[in-house]
């Protein structure tokens, strides 16, 4: 029957191979993990195992420190001779994650505690180890697009702590500031050129679209598009149009349409209004020159004088 052992993770464990009689000439003695992993063979020191009495010719036992999981089935100590193999009934070893639930977990954001449920240890089917369960809820915000979740699992067979970090911008949505801005603002002079910019802020990640409408519609004008990445890891987006103040585009209505992350779009709008739109070009409203006052109180004046030389002939 083969040997079975045990260990934790974390452990060292000793694999023992004893000749009953010494070699009268040269072999080599080898360790397998089945099916056909070498794990030692006598020569070298690149080996992670190492001999337990290294002058010893029938005390060939191994010892295998720090027990990972995977280290776990079964091994052979294996004489080679010529051509021929004596592999013994091996030692079955098996590892032991958690030996008992004597394990803390430990949650932090921003090297700051955060709660969480109760550590749960259960064993694993078919292993001879255990699982770790533990959860934490953490609010987010738009200032967690850079920072992380840490998982820290301390137990004593453990000679540091096992550490697991989560990027929390993976998990975050920051949907983004929009505005729209014209200069010079409306009402403006006829034929001015007027720069219309739509800036969309700090959002997380950087899917975004943005599409500008005249009057309901896409616009043929050309927009220039420009994108950064701010200090704590959102975006913004800003876009800007370039429109000449005509009579046809008089009380036009401009739209600035921003789509973020597959959610419901954002919209912001603005008039261009034009001063004296209604007069034709060169024209002025008839109250609005000051020559043409001057003219009337200059007519009124000699209008009077010409009465008043009527007046005195008579």
């Amino acid at each position: 029957m083969p040997k079975f052992l045990s260990a934790s993770v974390g452990e060292s464990i000793t694999l023992s191979c004893t000749l009953v009689t010494q070699l009268l000439f040269l072999s080599t003695i080898k360790w397998y993990k089945e099916p056909q992993t070498l794990v030692y063979e006598g020569t070298g020191t690149n080996y992670r195992a190492k001999r337990v009495n290294p002058g010893s010719q029938t005390d060939f036992s191994i010892l295998i420190p720090n027990i990972q999981r995977q280290d776990a089935g079964t091994y052979f100590c294996t004489l080679e001779f010529l051509v021929l193999k004596n592999n013994g009934k091996g030692t079955v070893v098996s590892v032991i994650g958690f030996p008992d639930s004597s394990v803390s977990v430990y949650w932090y954001k921003k090297e700051r505690r955060v709660s969480a449920s109760e550590c749960r240890v259960l064993p694993e089917k078919g292993y001879d180890s255990y699982e770790v369960l533990s959860s934490a809820k953490v609010l987010l915000s738009e200032k967690d697009v850079n920072s992380q979740l840490v998982c820290w699992i301390r137990h004593s067979s453990l000679q540091n702590p096992l550490r697991q970090a989560f990027s929390l911008g993976t998990a975050l949505r920051v949907p983004p500031k929009v505005w729209l801005k014209m200069d010079p603002p409306s009402p403006v002079q006829l034929n001015a050129t007027v720069t219309i910019t739509c800036t969309a802020e700090g959002f997380y990640p950087n899917d975004t679209t943005l599409a500008w409408l005249e009057n309901g519609k896409e616009t043929y004008l050309e927009a220039s598009v420009l994108m950064n990445q701010n200090q704590d890891g959102t975006f913004s987006l800003s876009s800007s149009l370039e429109v000449t103040a005509t009579n046809q585009r008089n009380s036009d209505v401009f739209t600035c349409r921003v789509v973020h992350n597959s959610q419901p779009s954002v919209s912001r709008s603005a008039a261009l209004n034009i001063i004296n739109s209604s007069s034709e070009p060169g024209q002025q409203h008839l109250f609005s020159s000051c020559a043409l006052w001057i003219g009337l109180i200059l007519s009124k004046i000699v209008g009077s004088f010409f009465l008043l030389y009527l007046f005195l002939r008579k």
